[in-house]
């Protein structure tokens, strides 16, 4: 796209920490960034907020945020809003059929959706409270976990998979390394790029 704005959409926004990852990211490329953050949890948004509000000045006057509140199964934007969405560990908490069918309709013709999706026994730690918690947290699927489920559902939605990249966490949450290419596709866990 020749347009100077670039209009992005993250979805699951949470405490916004991603939105000024991505917003740093973007300023590399040289156009206007609008970004919009979209999250259904009221104190997530207000730190949300917070943490822009401390981070503004040290972003590129190119580069826009703001976060709502909403629903992401019901989103209040016009049809072919945005260049890219994201999603971040969200779509594993929604029905993932529905928010996918309101990513396509705001995704512009030739828009992006960058998925960083789960599956099935992908966060690994050696703690037994941190097995518990995350058992917890996210029990297992039997469906192979939202990282698969987009592999099959995106391309029967007329998405059109542009990559994958395999991503593995530890403990700690920082990445572990990058995995060979196959591996995404038997674990689910890493990064989805679509077409609509």
């Amino acid at each position: 796209d020749n347009s100077q704005e670039i209009k992005i959409l993250e979805i699951g926004c949470g405490l916004g920490i991603d939105l000024i990852l991505v917003a740093e990211e973007a300023i590399r490329l040289g156009k206007t960034i609008s970004i919009i953050g979209l999250d259904q949890n009221s104190t997530l948004i207000e730190e949300a907020k917070k943490l822009y509000e401390s981070k503004k000045d040290s972003l590129s006057s190119n580069v826009s945020i703001k976060i709502i509140r909403g629903d992401i199964l019901q989103m209040e934007f016009d049809n072919e809003t945005f260049d890219i969405v994201r999603s971040d560990i969200t779509l594993l908490h929604v029905d993932l059929s529905k928010a996918l069918m309101e990513i396509k309709r705001v995704l512009k013709v030739n828009g992006r959706l960058i998925a960083l999706e789960s599956g099935a026994g992908d966060i690994y730690s050696s703690d037994e409270i941190m097995i518990k918690t995350y058992d917890s947290v996210l029990p297992s699927r039997r469906d192979g976990g939202t990282g698969i489920c987009l592999q099959f559902m995106l391309p029967k939605m007329n998405f059109d998979i542009k990559g994958l990249n395999p991503i593995a966490f530890v403990q700690s949450g920082h990445y572990l390394a990058s995995q060979d290419k196959d591996w995404v596709k038997i674990r689910g866990m890493g990064e989805i790029l679509v077409a609509k």
